[in-house]
């Protein structure tokens, strides 16, 4: 429900979407088009909050549209993602969600072999006066992490590269680098088909079966409270038979 503090005062999760939004376009990036948000307060507290927008015209996102992409346009894609994650880093934006499903890729400007990327997912963007390292670190091994399955090292390496502006990549970068996506990695273990994710705080896990993770990221069911909710309310997951799932989305 709460984001961040602002002013002392919790920040609804939507207000901060909102926020995020607002100062991605006047930095000049591309994101989803906001309509409203609302929040509601119960003796100065937030209760409930709400966020709408408009879907990204003409838009998928990258992990979903790149094997439809020709081969000119792939060799671009290692620079243009550089260059994004460069600028965000110096326009001091922190976005440790920057994973290939929250990259919308303009369609329409595909055909041009241009590409044009849109940002979602905004709730834990933070504009700060200084990124530390740590901060760039971690929003690129979250893009390196999900590009994995998708660029060969080789493109790897002219990302990170276009990133560094030419400059080469120190060794204890290399090592906090992979150091990170071995976090990333270790939260989508496979062993025993169980898929585990760690919540906000080191007493709360989530853990759940690789067949049905579809099923719950399709309907962001993914956090211990989403989840325990859904249970509470569903009684134990009887939508799901109900729906007669069928493993795949």
């Amino acid at each position: 429900m709460y984001s961040i503090f602002e002013w002392g005062y919790p920040k609804s999760e939507a207000k901060t979407e909102w926020d995020n939004a607002q100062i991605l376009v006047k930095e000049g990036f591309l994101t989803i088009p906001c309509v409203a948000y609302g929040e509601h307060k119960k003796w100065g507290i937030i209760k409930q909050s709400f966020f709408i927008s408009e879907e990204i015209p003409q838009s998928e996102p990258l992990d979903q549209l790149y094997e439809t992409l020709n081969d000119t346009i792939r060799q671009n894609v290692p620079r243009t993602l550089g260059n994004l994650i460069k600028a965000l880093h110096e326009k001091h934006i922190s976005f440790p969600d920057l994973y290939t499903k929250h990259l919308f890729i303009n369609k329409g400007d595909l055909l041009l072999e241009k590409i044009t990327v849109s940002l979602i997912d905004l709730h834990r963007m933070r504009q700060k006066k200084r990124l530390s390292n740590t901060d760039k670190i971690r929003d690129l091994a979250a893009l390196l992490f999900t590009l994995e399955s998708l660029l060969s090292p080789a493109e790897i390496g002219a990302l990170v590269h276009s990133y560094m502006s030419g400059r080469a990549i120190t060794q204890r970068w290399n090592n906090l680098l992979a150091k990170r996506i071995e976090r990333l990695k270790k939260r989508r273990s496979t062993e025993r088909g169980i898929l585990i994710r760690q919540s906000g705080d080191s007493n709360t896990a989530v853990y759940v079966n690789e067949e049905y993770y579809p099923y719950f990221e399709a309907h962001n069911l993914l956090s211990y409270n989403e989840l325990f909710n859904y249970q509470t309310e569903k009684e134990n997951l009887l939508i799901i038979r109900e729906e007669q799932y069928s493993g795949s989305y």
